[in-house]
């Protein structure tokens, strides 16, 4: 997650442009850990911790490197390591070849805990085209093709106004297995000249098979009339805080398996509230509200969620206010591994402590990932990435949530599949999400600055 995003979402009834490669797919490190219990009864739990990394597109990871607790390991050409005499709860620092950030996970206690690390990923390619059904659209017309599955992708057909019923070519990127069986909907409306729906359609699905590298043409998915309705709500922003962007969502095929999309809001207000969204009524569709506010000192929330699955309900969600933070003073110096660094709580929630060395290459970049609300700088010196003397380093703390422990955080539905959701319901690239799909917030404070003792 970044400090800055772009507001801009993609209307219906307008081509986006083309996705490039992700800013930054975030790797996501999957401790499948078993836990062996060595110590007699009134003693320390000590445990073999075994465990597999995998990217976020659930990929294997090989030749990571990984500090547990101050044992270093690597992981083998299927991403598992294993590491004993390890007693919860502990630390871990992933690596992964070509990372740009070493993330260190503080106090995991599970016996599947995930660990992040932006770095390698193993991405596949497939192309689709075809028709959403077989009749003309209309002039004010728009529609959309969405793959959806098990692991998350990027991908989409979008269909401009009056453009249809053809779609395609466009290019599905997917992690995980090389090939994929997937549901593909389309979704068909009437749009405004602000490329707002005012009505639904068309709904329809189709079964496919995805290929690392196929070119799947003629896929026609039959289109069924589908029922219209509206929806109302708000989003909430913090005390302090301006909404400077908001969006609907819509949510095909559940949060397992589903992807989301960003829709405009119709009669939206600045301060969030909004009614009559018109939205199609489905049993696979249930609609969100997502949104960013900022504060007068640059902090910012961002989020989505308020899920709901039938017209007339109420779609509401809050935004919590930044984790900012508060000790040492900006501009600090003589920071050592002893100088203890604070911040302000959040509800139900983790924090991820950025460290940035203010002139790239003169230190490692590190993610401390942590329930607590204060820590000390680490020594990841075993792995390389120990913070030099007399180095300008920048702060940022990342917040992330509902999530109740870095264990739970860890996973591919937890922290890094809600920022990704978000970002593509919300960041204007036009290309939807494919599932899962994990609602929830956001949050990244001002920056501060530092520097550490000569």
């Amino acid at each position: 997650m970044s400090g800055k995003r772009r507001s801009v979402v993609q209307s219906w009834g307008h081509r986006p442009p083309e996705r490039p490669s992700p800013r930054r797919l975030p790797v996501a490190a999957a401790l499948l850990a078993s836990i062996v219990v060595l110590a007699g009864c009134g003693g320390p739990t000590i445990v073999t911790v075994e465990g597999t990394v995998v990217d976020q597109l659930q990929d294997p990871v090989p030749n990571a490197t990984v500090l547990v607790d101050g044992h270093t390991t690597s992981t083998a050409a299927d991403g598992t390591f294993s590491v004993a005499n390890i007693q919860p709860p502990y630390d871990v620092a992933v690596s992964a070849p070509g990372a740009l950030i070493v993330q260190d996970f503080q106090g995991l206690t599970g016996a599947s805990p995930t660990l992040v690390d932006p770095g390698a990923q193993s991405l596949h390619h497939a192309s689709i085209a075809g028709a959403l059904g077989t009749d003309p659209f209309q002039s004010n017309e728009a529609g959309i093709a969405l793959p959806t599955g098990a692991s998350p992708a990027y991908g989409a057909a979008m269909v401009s106004n009056g453009a249809g019923p053809a779609f395609g070519p466009a290019t599905v990127t997917f992690g995980g297995a090389s090939n994929r069986s997937t549901t593909l909907y389309g979704l068909r409306a009437l749009v405004d000249s602000s490329g707002i729906p005012t009505s639904f359609t068309g709904f329809g699905t189709l079964q496919v098979d995805l290929h690392d590298g196929d070119t799947l043409t003629g896929l026609t998915i039959p289109m069924a009339a589908v029922g219209n309705g509206t929806v109302s709500g708000h989003l909430d922003a913090p005390s302090g805080y301006s909404l400077t962007s908001q969006v609907f969502v819509l949510l095909v095929g559940g949060t397992s398996t589903g992807g989301i999309v960003g829709v405009p809001l119709a009669h939206a207000t600045p301060t969030g509230t909004f009614s009559g969204q018109p939205v199609p009524v489905a049993s696979e569709i249930r609609y969100g509200v997502a949104g960013r506010a900022t504060d007068a000192t640059g902090n910012v929330a961002m989020g989505w969620g308020g899920l709901a699955s039938q017209p007339g309900a109420s779609v509401a969600f809050e935004l919590p206010s930044a984790a900012t933070p508060t000790a040492p003073p900006d501009h600090a110096t003589n920071v050592t591994s002893s100088t203890t660094f604070r911040w302000t709580a959040l509800p139900n929630g983790i924090y991820i402590v950025r460290l940035t060395p203010t002139q790239s290459g003169t230190g490692p970049a590190i993610d401390i990932m942590t329930r607590n609300t204060s820590l000390t700088l680490p020594d990841l010196s075993a792995i390389g990435a120990a913070i030099p003397a007399g180095t300008a380093y920048t702060l940022t703390v990342l917040g992330a949530g509902p999530l109740a422990s870095v264990d739970e955080a860890a996973g591919v539905h937890g922290l890094w599949n809600i920022e990704l959701a978000f970002e593509v319901a919300f960041a204007g690239s036009g290309q939807p999400l494919l599932g899962p799909t994990t609602p929830g917030w956001l949050t990244a404070s001002t920056s501060t600055t530092f520097t550490t003792a000569p």
